[in-house]
């Protein structure tokens, strides 16, 4: 573990290939931290500074591969995505400020994307408003690895289930799956 120092900061200053203000900004700002007391209030606070990793540096993005999963897990195969939950009730909330005829289900979207909003006394849950369907990838999934295999049912009926896993074709959307994906709420206008 590397001691920060002046000497580190410099490296990994030009290792990160920063600017000259960059690199100057750094070691008068390590400079400060030199002359500044622990805090003198609340608890005892006693820190060893040259047991701290101060910075990481680059490293490989976690992999998300079968081969590192070592426990079993539960795989949703078909379904729509939650995209968030709130502990408010939103639909609620939108029907009061602005006067309108309060329902439990809705349509959020915008140009770039759709949610279905479903709200009891708990909250309102966002789902991202198309479904997933990872049964075409089950013969490629090691079953040792999984403990059950899970299918959402949301707006869907036993009938439809049934059709799906014996093969019918549906519109399906796995970019949850496949990509890094944030949404705002405000976004959603």
């Amino acid at each position: 573990m590397e001691k920060l120092n002046e000497d580190f900061i410099i490296n990994l200053s030009n290792n990160k290939g920063e600017p000259l203000w960059m690199k100057n900004f750094r070691l008068n700002s390590y400079k400060k931290f030199l002359e500044l007391d622990n805090p003198s209030f609340g608890p005892k606070i006693n820190i060893d500074f040259d047991n701290l990793v101060y910075h990481k540096g680059l490293f490989a993005p976690p992999s998300c591969s079968w081969e590192n999963v070592d426990k079993k897990v539960i795989l949703p195969i078909l379904g729509l995505n939650m995209a968030m939950y709130s502990r408010r009730t939103l639909l609620k909330f939108y029907s009061d400020t602005f006067k309108t005829e309060y329902t439990d289900v809705a349509i959020l979207k915008n140009d770039a994307v759709e949610f279905l909003a479903k709200e009891n006394e708990y909250g309102t849950v966002l789902f991202y408003n198309k479904y997933f369907n990872l049964i075409p990838e089950l013969e490629h999934i090691n079953d040792d690895k999984i403990l059950m295999y899970y299918i959402d049912p949301n707006g869907l009926t036993s009938k439809d289930v049934i059709a799906i896993l014996k093969g019918k074709k549906i519109d399906y959307d796995n970019k949850f799956y496949e990509n890094k994906t944030v949404y705002k709420v405000g976004d959603l206008k």
